[in-house]
């Protein structure tokens, strides 16, 4: 999920991977790595570079650091659905693959009647 958001806001700014590289001051293959889930954790310090480069501030720039952290089992679940629907919410109808996520994480973790 993590790789969707920055992908997203990547996309929001109208970046290349090669671009936020280079304002971020990581690696290319770091972005990459990152944007296709090859990288489970990233590092803090990555995480806050790439928060600055996107200009997040306050409570959006913590829930992008929440974000990076590994996602726990089932009982977190309802909280990184809210999150993950307020995150798509704001990002805007670009991000029709955050919108699928969000469903399938309904779907999986709605409670039985």
């Amino acid at each position: 999920m993590f790789g969707q958001v920055v992908r997203a806001h990547r996309r929001r700014l109208g970046l290349t991977q090669e671009e936020l590289a280079g304002s971020a001051g990581v690696g290319l293959r770091t972005v990459r790595d990152i944007e296709t889930g090859r990288v489970g954790r990233p590092r803090q310090a990555t995480v806050r570079r790439l928060a600055e480069v996107f200009g997040l501030r306050g409570a959006e720039r913590d829930r992008f650091n929440e974000l990076a952290e590994p996602a726990e089992a089932v009982p977190a679940a309802g909280a990184e659905l809210a999150a993950l629907r307020e995150e798509t919410r704001r990002l805007g109808a670009e991000n029709e693959v955050l919108r699928q996520v969000a469903a399938y994480f309904a779907r999986a973790h709605t409670p039985p009647r």
